[in-house]
């Protein structure tokens, strides 16, 4: 079960130092409180360009008419093809519980690498998507701006170890394996910190070499999940295509995108806590030269486009609510592997 990708999820793979193994603590590690497993409830008044697909995503308004998210969020792994054609609807919103929007769809871009591995092997699984050599990240372009949301503005500088971030989503609460029994998505927030690569190294951890540790490091910023440390949060299935931000003096900035997440064996994990959280980078030294190809969509304001130098991470060239009702989708209840 914990393989399958559910599309509106969130995929998997990562590790742990032995050290820090001994702090798993499943009682501790789970919350109530919000969304995320050991989050706290946000306002939209905190974050306002936050969005929730009713697909079962989280998703952030990065520049007029232009909504951020994963890729395996908008991509059918069945039919190697994008879910919403140009010219389709799609349901948006600030808070579920007030329903949802729709929205003419103009255009889906999702990055060509994620496109291309897709084509080659059936992507429906989190320890298929953490081998592959692609960009879990996706742009939903739309007819008519969302003008109640504002735009949160994507920081394309390369992120290190121990720097603090904002780990962001309307996923379940209790763990990966727990159903969630909420009536409506709600949103949470939690401080987080960048891993080192190291904690690819774990039992459970799909990556195995040491070219594996260089892609996943190249594509992906990690931060600990609550079963490397109790006070740490984990993203969950619907924190999917979330923005990982950055606070700079008083304002959050995007750094990343919620794609997948990895876990300790079966037998010695019931709930589904994830070791590590993935985030697909967004920064020009990433493997897949994330910040050009935002530049090149119009996602990026002019200051914040970081142009990589080719370093070594460096690889392969509604609140105002519809009239919907407030809801789940099936698909992005429980999986294995997709927010």
């Amino acid at each position: 079960m914990r393989a399958l990708l559910a599309t509106l999820l969130i995929p998997a793979s990562i590790g742990v130092l032995a050290g820090a193994c001994a702090a798993h603590d499943e009682d501790d590690a789970t919350s109530d409180n919000g969304a995320l497993i050991g989050g706290q409830v946000a306002t939209t008044a905190q974050f306002p360009s936050n969005l929730y697909l009713k697909t079962g995503c989280t998703a952030a308004k990065v520049a007029p008419k232009k909504i951020l998210t994963a890729a395996h969020c908008v991509f059918d792994p069945a039919m190697a093809s994008v879910r919403f054609a140009n010219g389709s609807t799609i349901s948006v919103s600030r808070d579920p519980v007030n329903g949802f929007a729709e929205h003419k769809v103009k255009e889906v871009h999702v990055h060509p690498s994620w496109v291309t591995a897709c084509e080659a092997q059936y992507c429906a699984a989190s320890s298929v998507t953490a081998l592959m050599d692609a960009a879990d990240i996706a742009l939903i372009e739309l007819e008519d701006d969302i003008e109640y949301v504002p735009s949160a503005e994507i920081d394309t500088t390369e992120l290190v170890p121990k720097t603090k971030v904002v780990i962001i989503g309307f996923g379940c609460t209790k763990g990966v394996l727990v159903r969630d029994d909420r009536p409506n998505p709600t949103l949470a927030y939690a401080i987080g910190e960048i891993a080192p690569p190291q904690l690819l190294d774990h039992p459970g951890s799909p990556i195995e070499n040491d070219k594996e540790h260089e892609i996943a490091a190249g594509n992906y910023a990690l931060t600990y999940g609550p079963a490397s440390y109790r006070q740490q949060a984990g993203i969950c299935p619907g924190d999917s295509g979330g923005p990982l931000y950055r606070d700079e003096d008083g304002k959050m900035k995007i750094v990343g995108v919620n794609s997948n997440y990895t876990f300790f064996p079966d037998q010695q994990d019931k709930l589904g806590l994830p070791v590590s959280n993935w985030h697909t980078r967004l920064d020009g030294n990433s493997r897949q030269h994330i910040a050009e190809w935002l530049q090149s969509l119009g996602a990026l304001s002019n200051d914040s486009w970081t142009k990589g130098d080719g370093g070594a991470g460096a690889g392969k060239g509604a609140d105002q609510a519809g009239t919907s009702d407030a809801g789940t989708s099936d698909a992005g209840a429980q999986g294995d592997a997709g927010h």
